[in-house]
């Protein structure tokens, strides 16, 4: 049984992704990747948000002394 995730986006092209018929090559894989999870996308314009999102703005996430540009996953804040 697959967890449902609610993904909020402002990325409006990523609400018709699923019911787009025709896909390019990436698109394909894409989607055939996404199709793993039980994904629920929502669009929400980004000129209604408020605050940024907590994820990309904690410290802890990221890794000390480098800079990826990856998030790490911190097993507390599950």
């Amino acid at each position: 049984m697959l967890i449902p995730i609610n993904v909020v986006t402002n990325h409006k092209n990523l609400k018709y992704f699923c019911t787009i018929k025709v896909l390019t090559y990436q698109q394909a894989h894409w989607s055939e990747l996404l199709s793993q999870f039980n994904l629920f996308i929502r669009f929400h314009p980004g000129k209604l948000s408020t605050k940024p999102d907590a994820l990309t703005r904690h410290w802890d996430v990221y890794p000390k002394g480098e800079n990826t540009g990856y998030a790490l996953v911190n097993s507390h804040n599950f």
